[in-house]
């Protein structure tokens, strides 16, 4: 099945608002067949394990979990990620300096 990753998104988006309607007015909203909409569908609860349901009373689409959908590159987080814990050593060290001045400040009496 060729995958059109554009309509993929205007579908979650759809569904995201919940306002997609009955399966023949999602499919012309998105200028598809009902039947291509369904199988859309299908691919994405098979395929992409994303917890769709229709509401008969609501007419849509609507997803029974939070969830969000992506497609795209991910950059590695690996300086990020570095930068981040840095960071929160240095924190974790202010920290402790700064409770150490007060401890000494408080109970010794020794200036600040």
């Amino acid at each position: 099945m060729n995958v059109n990753i554009l309509l993929l998104k205007r579908i979650h988006e759809g569904i995201l608002t919940g306002a997609t309607g009955s399966p023949v007015n999602f499919a012309k909203k998105l200028d598809i067949s009902r039947s291509q909409l369904l199988k859309m569908m299908k691919f994405f609860r098979e395929e992409l394990d994303a917890p769709i349901d229709y509401s008969r009373p609501k007419s849509s689409y609507y997803y029974t979990e939070d969830c969000d959908f992506y497609f795209g590159i991910v950059r590695s987080r690996k300086d990020t990620l570095r930068q981040d814990i840095i960071d929160a050593i240095s924190k974790a060290a202010n920290d402790v300096i700064n409770r150490t001045i007060i401890f000494l400040w408080l109970v010794l009496n020794i200036p600040y």
